[in-house]
Order: structure tokens, then sequence, then C-alpha cells
């Protein structure tokens, strides 16, 4: 009887565990894809800044573009990096107008 008892424990105990590591492979598994999802516009932006600070402004602009489309079209959910874009955005519009208009005037 004893046996039998400890034989149904031991099943259930089995089965919790097989599924317990199922839930943790699947969250594991999300995990990885959530963040390769994640990289894709921080690299962009990566490359964007490499392009700013090596001078090229029109370029590292169409980078922070493309950084911030892929941020708006995987629904990012860190509004600050969103931010941080836009700003940097704003800095360099400002910086090539103001290079084209040191142009022009001389």
């Amino acid at each position: 009887m004893l046996a039998a008892i400890l034989s149904i424990y031991l099943s259930v105990i089995i089965v919790f565990l097989f599924f317990l590591g199922v839930l943790l492979l699947t969250i594991l598994l999300k995990r990885l894809f959530i963040q390769q999802a994640m990289s894709i516009p921080v690299k962009l932006f990566n490359d964007a800044l490499q392009k700013e600070n090596d001078g090229r402004f029109e370029e590292a602009e169409s980078g922070y573009r493309f950084a911030l489309e892929e941020v708006n079209s995987k629904r990012f959910q860190n509004s600050r990096f969103k931010d941080a874009i836009i700003e940097k955005l704003k800095v360099l519009n400002t910086v090539i107008e103001n290079g084209k208009a040191s142009n022009n005037i001389c």
C-alpha cells in the first residue's frame, strides 16, 4: 500500500518537474528572441553614433531614422531609448542646418 502511494507521488513529481522544465525552456527561448529583436535598433543606433562621431552627419541622421522606425515597428517598451533617438535627430538636424547655413554665408 505504501509503495503504491509513493509510486503515485513520484509520478506526480516527475510530471511536475517535466512541465516545469518545459516552462523554463519556453521562457528562455522567448527571452532570447526578444533580446535579438531589441538588439536590431540598438545596433542601428550604435552605427549611427559612430557615423556622427566621424562627422558624417547626413548618414548618421538616416541611421537614427532607421533605428527609430525599428523601435516603432517592434513596439519597443523602452521609451527612454526612443526619446534618446528623437533627441539625437533634433541635434543632428540643427547641426546639418547650421552647416548648410555656414556654407551659404561663406
